[in-house]
């Protein structure tokens, strides 16, 4: 899942310090930005304005439609030992990338990058059964 992730920094990562070193990463300062009480019921209203034969065959689509009602956004802090924390080191001083914090918790090196401006994760609704 890791690398997998579309971050500039998780694609500098080479593959032998995932597997050796890079022990795993997080999301912090958590945001979530969501459709509010007004826009709900708009939508709801919306809705109820459909005819009822125009409903029904959006209610018998193979694929369903769903609405994006929240999304989540939130920095990446990635944790590693000591000699992982020095590939790092070396790696985003040759690519130019800065962590907007770096700390020790635990044993760990964490090193905490910006990544408000995607959202990583969303909360869907189905449109048929929509409710403010």
């Amino acid at each position: 899942f890791a690398r997998s992730f579309d971050h500039p920094v998780v694609q500098l990562l080479p593959i032998e310090m995932e597997d050796s070193n890079f022990e795993s990463f997080t999301f912090t300062q958590l945001r979530r930005r969501h459709i509010t009480g007004l826009w709900r019921r708009k939508i709801q209203n919306h809705l109820g304005n459909i005819p009822p034969g125009d409903y029904q065959e959006i209610a018998k689509r193979h694929r369903p439609i769903h609405l994006i009602t929240e999304l989540y956004y939130g920095n990446i802090a990635y944790h590693t030992d000591r000699k992982g924390s020095v590939v790092l080191d070396s790696l985003l001083k040759k690519e130019g990338h800065q962590s907007i914090a770096r700390y020790l918790r635990d044993n760990d090196r964490v090193y905490e990058f910006d990544h408000h401006q995607v959202p990583f994760y969303m909360r869907i609704e189905p449109l048929i059964g929509f409710k403010a």
